[in-house]
């Protein structure tokens, strides 16, 4: 009887995620934004999306004004970088439903590069965290396994979405394409994405 309700649940939940409005698209992406822009040194206040300058006044205000705290933090961060792979999800199923040279599959092709950028640049706005709340072991733990989920979805689309690799500033041989040979770098130009996967937090 559990196993089933669990069952439910889950196909509920898998279902839900992928129901995706163009606000809550927007949304998530502007979250998405405001995650990269983390500095080492400032911590998440969640509820009003402004950054704050670690330090004692800080602690004060987050304790009894902005009332706010890292598992909150963790809880927004997890949340938002869900929400954004479903929304890479989605446009790949759009992707199939165009010809690869229509205006609609370049859009969606557009907006998978578009979320990778963003994603690897808030991989560094979590490690930024990392450093931040120094000495509390389990939160970068518990971060450190977002990244790790992010490297996972990303590390599998860059050859198709990326072909021309990163001449900017060369791509980790882990995750760099081996063979830039598809189409896709004949559509969308030669102008390489500034793409960066951070390592694992030490």
């Amino acid at each position: 009887m559990y196993s089933g309700i669990s069952k439910l649940v889950s196909m509920f939940r898998d279902y839900n995620s992928f129901s995706v409005t163009p606000e809550s698209e927007r949304e998530a992406l502007i979250d998405l934004e405001f995650i990269s822009r983390i500095r080492v040194g400032q911590k998440v206040n969640v509820r009003f999306r402004f950054l704050q300058n670690d330090g004692f006044v800080t602690s004060i205000s987050r304790t009894f004004w902005n009332i706010d705290n890292k598992d909150n933090t963790l809880s927004f961060c997890d949340s938002t970088i869900r929400k954004t792979f479903n929304i890479i999800k989605l446009a790949e199923a759009d992707m199939t439903n165009y010809p690869e040279l229509s205006s609609d599959y370049k859009a969606a092709f557009s907006k998978v590069r578009r979320i990778i950028k963003l994603l690897c640049k808030a991989s560094q706005g979590l490690e930024n965290l990392q450093v931040t709340y120094t000495g509390y072991d389990r939160f970068i733990s518990q971060l450190s396994h977002v990244v790790g989920e992010i490297n996972s979805e990303i590390e599998p689309r860059l050859q198709r979405f990326f072909p021309e690799g990163d001449q900017e500033e060369p791509l980790s041989p882990d995750v760099a394409p081996s063979t830039p040979q598809s189409n896709n770098s004949q559509q969308y130009g030669n102008n390489p994405p500034r793409l960066l996967i951070p390592p694992p937090a030490q």
